[in-house]
């Protein structure tokens, strides 16, 4: 999430989210594999499953769906500002946090792609920074 720039190496660290999940796990059926199939494309590129052919029965039956029925569970996050001691803050050396980012920059086109299929909406929308509007089935 960030880089934690302390005025010392040994105070400087790196803000984080981890989560640990426990439980146990079970196939889904073929329809809710579907269902899972399309929500996770969907999440990730909204509205991108109506634009693209339905899965094959010979992808369904290479791909295996878990359902996780959580029973503990551990969530750890660092978010702070650098620690430095007194001595330190007291130095001339800067301190402070880097963001970072991560987002869609731009769409090559495969090279294989046929001319005249252009960037399809759901793909303009996301590098537009349009993310919202999905909702599951």
């Amino acid at each position: 999430d960030a880089i934690v720039v302390a005025r010392s190496a040994f105070e400087s660290s790196m803000h984080y989210r981890s989560a640990v999940l426990f439980g146990s796990c079970a196939p889904v059926s073929d329809d809710d594999k579907v269902r899972a199939l399309d929500h996770v494309t969907n999440a990730i590129i909204p509205g991108r499953v109506g634009e693209i052919r339905r899965h094959s029965a010979k992808e369904l039956a290479a791909t295996l769906v878990l359902r996780l029925t959580v029973d503990e569970w551990s969530l750890k996050v660092s978010d702070g500002w650098p620690e430095d001691g007194p001595d330190d803050v007291a130095g001339p050396a800067w301190a402070g946090v880097l963001p970072l980012a991560t987002g869609v920059t731009s769409a090559l086109r495969a090279p294989d792609l046929a001319e005249g299929i252009d960037v399809p909406r759901s793909v303009h929308d996301l590098l537009d920074g349009k993310r919202s509007g999905y909702s599951p089935a």
